[in-house]
């Protein structure tokens, strides 16, 4: 079984929250939460979901706290 990698993304607040929500959901991302955190699991490359999400943290609406693989 492969392991799988997620990109944990915390919003600046509500607002940026709910725009990478939407994003994520139009991308059809596969998604989890933890408290304010939305961990993304990465089914391509980094980079690919970076690009995504140049926007949202190049201005801020959110960072990216870690990295993890889990089985």
């Amino acid at each position: 079984m492969r392991e799988t990698v997620w990109l944990a993304l915390r919003p600046r607040d509500l607002a940026a929250a709910l725009e990478l929500g939407y994003s994520c959901g139009n991308l059809h991302w596969r998604v989890r939460f933890e408290g304010a955190v939305l961990k993304v699991a990465l089914d391509g490359p980094r980079e690919t979901y970076l690009a995504r999400l140049a926007q949202h943290l190049a201005d801020g609406r959110a960072r990216i706290i870690e990295e993890q693989g889990e089985q």
